[in-house]
């Protein structure tokens, strides 16, 4: 499949206007352990001040969380245990998902660029996906008020040096894994702060279109089957895309076309 430069031509296109994106700034926060990053970081929010993005990293979390009732498992200093602060985003409870489409793409940025010669993919609603295999999680919380979020925290575990993994994690995989190279973990959080910073930007500056765009190009097994488990029942769905508020459209067996949020229906493997 051939590549795809994510963002090919955006600042061209936007070079002529006379509205710029900021520059943000990036304040660092790391710890040996600790419960969550995601806990850490929602803590500081109230202190947290605007047009900059925080990240509270860690060397190990003692209850690492992933969607739903899972955990996030990793081991001590070898991967990226990070999540990103930022006060008053640009979207409301509404259009929230654009900050799992702004963390995502990071996440894919990073990647393509650490392991050029990999597919990487996002799986919906937010994984990260290496020729096949899970590489990265997303977490997302945030703190709303009204139809207004006044703090989101997207906590991200990314496998970078580790070659180990528990039994029951046979489809995880690291950048070491894939191209035997080890990495300074705390120069890869910059790394994908960096892209972060990138993608965020694009968010402030009102796109939020481009991100869905490319997130939807990105995505998993997009016009291919995919079982997914509906109403108790496993069932052989196309996936169709994505819409902007995070919805999965799927052409179901009946024929149908429908579209379920990540609550509503179940990816199996």
């Amino acid at each position: 499949m051939r590549k795809v430069n994510q963002f090919a031509g955006y600042f061209k296109h936007v070079a002529h206007k006379p509205k710029r994106i900021r520059k943000m700034n990036i304040i660092y926060s790391r710890i040996e352990s600790t419960e969550s990053t995601n806990l850490l970081a929602m803590a500081n929010a109230t202190n947290a001040l605007e047009n900059s993005i925080y990240v509270f990293s860690a060397a190990f979390q003692t209850a690492g969380r992933g969607q739903g009732n899972h955990n996030w498992e990793a081991s001590a200093g070898e991967n990226i245990l990070a999540s990103f602060l930022v006060k008053n985003p640009p979207v409301t409870v509404a259009n929230q998902f654009a900050l799992s489409h702004t963390i995502a793409l990071a996440a894919h940025a990073y990647v393509s660029k650490e392991i050029p010669n990999a597919q990487i993919s996002i799986k919906w609603p937010n994984d990260i996906y290496a020729d096949g295999r899970k590489i990265a999680g997303i977490l997302i919380e945030n703190a709303m008020m009204g139809s207004s979020l006044k703090a989101s925290v997207m906590g991200i575990g990314l496998n970078v040096n580790q070659k180990l993994f528990p039994a029951r994690l046979e489809n995880a995989v690291s950048l070491a894994m894939l191209d035997g190279k080890e990495r300074i973990v705390e120069e890869e959080i910059e790394k994908l702060s960096a892209e972060f910073e990138t993608k965020y930007g694009i968010l402030m500056h009102g796109r939020a279109d481009m991100l869905h765009h490319f997130y939807d190009n990105y995505l998993l097994h997009k016009g291919n089957l995919q079982r997914f488990l509906f109403d108790g029942k496993p069932i052989d769905c196309r996936i169709l895309g994505t819409d902007p508020d995070g919805k999965i459209q799927l052409l179901m067996p009946d024929g149908s076309q429908q579209g379920f949020y990540h609550h509503e229906i179940e990816w199996l493997k």
